[in-house]
C-alpha cells in the first residue's frame, strides 16, 4: 500500500491517481521502456528467407540487396544488447550475405559452363556445316553427271 504525498490518503499499489485528491502517484507510473522497433529486423528476415528460397531467380539478388539494407536498419533500430529484433536482424544479414555468395558462386560457374559449351559446339557446328555443303556438292555434281550419262537398250533406257 502507498500512501499519497498531497492528502496522505491510502493508495492501492497500482493506482495512478490518489481517489480523494486525484493527485497523480507518480510512483506507480513506469517510464516507457526505450522502444526497440523491430519491424525493420521482421523485413529483412523475410525478404532474406525469400531471396535465399529463391537464389536462382535474378530478382533475388536485389532482394537480397534490400534485406541488407533492411538488416542494418534493424540492427541499428534496436540498439545495444539483447533488444527485440536484434537476433533476427543479424540473422538476415548473415542469411542475405550467405545468399550473395552463393548466387555469386552459381552465376560465375554457370558463365564459365556456358563459354566452354560456345567454345566447344562452334566448331562442331562449323564442321557440320561444312559437311553438309560437302554432301550437297555432290549431290550436285551427280544430278549434273545423271543428266550427260544415259545408256541406251533396247527397251529399257536407263
Amino acid at each position: 500500500m502507498k500512501i499519497c504525498a498531497k492528502c496522505g490518503n491510502t493508495l492501492d499499489d497500482i493506482a495512478t491517481f490518489c481517489p480523494e485528491c486525484g493527485e497523480i502517484n507518480m510512483q506507480s507510473i513506469q517510464p516507457l521502456a526505450a522502444s526497440h522497433n523491430s519491424s525493420a529486423a521482421i523485413a529483412a528476415f523475410v525478404m532474406a528467407i525469400v531471396s535465399f528460397a529463391n537464389f536462382i531467380n535474378p530478382v533475388s539478388a536485389i532482394i537480397a540487396v534490400f534485406s541488407i539494407a533492411f538488416a542494418i536498419a534493424g540492427i541499428v533500430n534496436t540498439g545495444k544488447g539483447k533488444a527485440k529484433g536484434r537476433t533476427l536482424a543479424v540473422s538476415a544479414l548473415i542469411i542475405s550475405v550467405v545468399t550473395l555468395v552463393i548466387m555469386t558462386i552459381i552465376a560465375v560457374f554457370v558463365t564459365h559452363w556456358v563459354q566452354d559449351i560456345i567454345e566447344n559446339v562452334s566448331p562442331t557446328l562449323t564442321e557440320i556445316s561444312n559437311a553438309y555443303n560437302s554432301i550437297m556438292d555432290e549431290i550436285e555434281k551427280i544430278t549434273e553427271a545423271k543428266d550427260e550419262f544415259s545408256i541406251e537398250i533396247p527397251f529399257f533406257r536407263f
